[in-house]
This record gives C-alpha cells, sequence and structure tokens, in this order.
C-alpha cells in the first residue's frame, strides 16, 4: 500500500500525528543556519539603491553562469558549441547569448541539468505538473533554506512571520474523498498552522470551514486564490462569521481581480499575492503598498513578447534564477504571463515592479477565426451568488460557463457572466450556462479559471 492511501485510510487522529510530524520535518528543512544567513543578507540589501542592486545581480550571475558553465553538462556543452566563457554572460548579454529553456527539454533529460559538483546533500522535488505532466527538481536543504528567506521576508512586510498563527488552503490531499462530515481540516503544530482541504469546499460543507476558521483565529491565511475566494464568498453572504486575519497571502494560481475582491471583503483585509516556482528561478511577491514587485536577489526576470502571450496582453515570464546552484535554470520559461511595468513604489525599495500576473500562456479560448480571447477576470465582476466559476471549451463554436453557486441562488446569478462572455465572442460561438455541484481541481488542488480542450487552443504545457 502506498504512503498516500495508508494515511487516507487512518483515522483521524493518526492523520492529525502524520501531518505534525511531517510538519516538524518541513520546519527543520525550512529552517536553520541556512536560513538565518540569508534573511540577515536579504534585510541588508532590502533598501540597496538601483546601482547597488544591479551590481548585485551581475555578481551572482557571473557566479551562477560559471557554475553551470563548468559543473553541468547542458549548459557546459552549450557553452562549448556557442564558443562562450562565463565572462561573455552579463546582465546586457544574458538575452542575446544564451536562448530561452524551456519545461519540456528538462523534463526530457533532468540529468543533464543536475550539477556535478553539488554544495550539499541533494534533494529532490517532484511537481505535479499543471496538465499532468510532472517535472522533478533536485537542490540542495540550503537552497530551500534560501527560498523560505524569501517568502519570510515577503510575510514580514504584512506584519506577520512564519511562526504567527496560520491559516492553509493547498493542494496535499489532507482527507478522504469519501469523508463526508467534518473534520475537513488538520492541525499541524509544528508551524502553528491549520491545514483546510481544497477538495472538500462544496456549498455543504462551507458552514464547517467557517466555523473553524472563526474558532482558529489565525493570523493569517495562506491560500490559493480559488479556494479563499469560494470560503470568502460563503462568509460574505451568510454575513454570520467574524475572521479577521492580518493579511490573505495568495500564490499557485493566477489571483483574478474578483476574488481579490472577495476575500477583501469578506475578511476586512489586505490580500496580496506572491509568485513562485518549485524550480527555485523567480520569486515575485507584493509589499504592503500592493504594489508586485520581483526579487532581484533571487534572479533575473524577462517578460518576453510571444505570439501566444498577446492574447493575454503580455509577455511571457522568462527567468533565471540565483539560489540553486545543484540545478541551475538559465533563462527559463515558466509557462505563465506578466504585465510588466515602470511604476517606482513609495515602499521604498528599488525592487523591479509588474503590473500584474495574468496567467498562463494557454489561459485563452480559441475562436473560429483563429483569434485568442484572454484576459477574461472581469466578466466575473459583480456575479452576486456564484461561489466560483470555470470557462471550459471542447469545441471552436462552443464556449460553456460552468459555475457552483451559493446555496438558495439559481441560474439567473450567472446571467451578466455569460452576457459579458458573449460581449467578448463572435456571434457565431455560442455561451452555455452549467449549475455542478464542484469544480474539478489539477493534482494538486488547483482551480484552473479557463480550460481549453481544442487540440491547438490551450494545455500546451
Amino acid at each position: 500500500m502506498k504512503i498516500d492511501d495508508l494515511y487516507l485510510s487512518s483515522p483521524i487522529w493518526m492523520q492529525n500525528l502524520a501531518v505534525a510530524g511531517y510538519g516538524y520535518v518541513l520546519r527543520g528543512r525550512r529552517f536553520g543556519p541556512g536560513f538565518e544567513k540569508v534573511s540577515r543578507q536579504l534585510a541588508a540589501s532590502e533598501f540597496l539603491g538601483s546601482e547597488e542592486l544591479r551590481a548585485l545581480q551581475e555578481h551572482n550571475l557571473a557566479s551562477i553562469v560559471r557554475h553551470a558553465f563548468a559543473h553541468v553538462p547542458h549548459y557546459r556543452d552549450l557553452a562549448k558549441t556557442r564558443r562562450l566563457t562565463s565572462r561573455d554572460i552579463t546582465l546586457d548579454t544574458l538575452s542575446q547569448a544564451l536562448p530561452i529553456l524551456n519545461k519540456e527539454e528538462v523534463r526530457a533529460a533532468p540529468e543533464r541539468f543536475i550539477s556535478e559538483a553539488p554544495d550539499g546533500r541533494l534533494l529532490k522535488i517532484n511537481t505535479s505538473g499543471t496538465t499532468g505532466s510532472p517535472l522533478t527538481v533536485i537542490c540542495t536543504r540550503n537552497a530551500l533554506r534560501a527560498n523560505y528567506a524569501f517568502f519570510a521576508r515577503f510575510l514580514g512586510w504584512h506584519g506577520v512571520s512564519p511562526r504567527s498563527r496560520s491559516a492553509t488552503f493547498a493542494g496535499r490531499a489532507l482527507v478522504s474523498p469519501q469523508q463526508s462530515a467534518p473534520p475537513f481540516w488538520r492541525t499541524n503544530p509544528a508551524l502553528n498552522d491549520l491545514q483546510f482541504s481544497s477538495y472538500h469546499l462544496s456549498p455543504s460543507y462551507l458552514q464547517h470551514y467557517a466555523e473553524q476558521l472563526e474558532r482558529w483565529e489565525p493570523d493569517y491565511i495562506d491560500a490559493y486564490p480559488s479556494s479563499g475566494a469560494i470560503v470568502a464568498s460563503f462568509i460574505a453572504t451568510t454575513g454570520r462569521h467574524v475572521i479577521r486575519p492580518k493579511v490573505i497571502v495568495t500564490s499557485s494560481e493566477t489571483l483574478l481581480n474578483h476574488q481579490r475582491v472577495s476575500m477583501t471583503q469578506a475578511f476586512k483585509c489586505p490580500v496580496r499575492d506572491q509568485y513562485g516556482s518549485a524550480e527555485m528561478v523567480a520569486f515575485l511577491a507584493e509589499c504592503e503598498h500592493g504594489t508586485l514587485h520581483s526579487m532581484p536577489e533571487y534572479g533575473i526576470l524577462e517578460i518576453v513578447s510571444t505570439p501566444e502571450s498577446e492574447a493575454l496582453a503580455s509577455g511571457e515570464i522568462v527567468a533565471t534564477g540565483f539560489i540553486n546552484p545543484a540545478m541551475p535554470l538559465l533563462r527559463y520559461r515558466l509557462g505563465d504571463n506578466a504585465i510588466s511595468s515602470d511604476l517606482f513604489c513609495s515602499c521604498g525599495r528599488q525592487f523591479p515592479t509588474l503590473e500584474k500576473v495574468v496567467g498562463r500562456r494557454d489561459d485563452f479560448i480559441l475562436t473560429p477565426n483563429g483569434a485568442r480571447i484572454g484576459r477574461l477576470d472581469p466578466i466575473f465582476k459583480g456575479a452576486d451568488g456564484v461561489l466560483e466559476c470555470q470557462i471550459v471549451q471542447d469545441r471552436i463554436d462552443i464556449v460553456v460557463i460552468r459555475a457552483v453557486l451559493v446555496p438558495g441562488y439559481g441560474k439567473e446569478a450567472l446571467d451578466k457572466v455569460a452576457m459579458q462572455l458573449r460581449q467578448r465572442l463572435p456571434e457565431s460561438m455560442e455561451v452555455l450556462v452549467e449549475i455542478v455541484e464542484s469544480l474539478p481541481r489539477t493534482r494538486s488542488g488547483k482551480l484552473r479559471a479557463v480550460v481549453s480542450n481544442l487540440p491547438h487552443g490551450g494545455n500546451v504545457a
């Protein structure tokens, strides 16, 4: 029997013990000398001037490229083929000197991206893959601790810390799919965290979620946007629960504007988004002023325009990471899109800013004339009575809006959403509406707002 199956078939008290035990393992991985060292470095670099930050990036880039060219088979061969030395790669020449690296290349031959001279014992991180194509990432404990130090600095911007009382809605299968009564949560005392299942957020169970959140009184909530928003919609609709964390932290899915509004109104606190990746190449986070910054000490971020990204009026995120020499990835295409910005933030940090992350490069609808329609978030504005929605395209001429509604609401709650979508599509396309009890999640518990099942539509990475 697999460990996951054994866990799910165990009694709840034993599951709580297992979650607690794993929590202590995570605490050991995240905290320690490496975490403290990087935290001190980040405190020292947080308010450096732009020229000082550029010099720091040049130094870090030279170091990771020198290491990759010497010890990583893929980059050693690339340097030989292109007749490059590490001195040829600078901030100004990076985008011309090195090609963009696609996830498929790493997935096909991961061993060619692993350093032959790692600094420390290697650990393995298995990513689920958005469309069922997993990727294995190799790192060291120091890389994990460095990664978490960036997250801890982000939390600190909002008055909380990794040791603050928290509630988490993420992708772990904490609760058996067959369980039909509370508790739909498990306790992690090692991290002072109450972990909620993201797979049991049906209308009939939301009352239990709200009551437990109210009892737990978290300092902050760490949630997938879709999970946080469905709980927030229920709380706002019923008006019976008072839950006042200092901040809602979102990640792992594109944060849509209507989700942000819903959570802000229900919990009476700011919602701050954070973007990272298991590949450890990019770290973006919103500061206390709500501005999205990329972390220059973490890596180099490029926003690259492609024909596909134009459907989302954005560019693709291409990143070069500094913190994981065990598996360095240079100019790595993450498969997500963002809008760049020249905004100067009043927080005082000279970090680059972005307008927003707008979704994956497959988050669009394909029309019969070949056009790609993206940026569909505005259609959900003011959709009262809707807990969550998903747009699905199985045929070129039909788009289906599938929605979970607040109890007591009917199909008319989706009239405005359907009208807004029809206004963005050609008249030859039909928009249908389906009311469902729940929406499918990916294997990692995420909800995709747009799903295109057309051969040349979405699901490309």
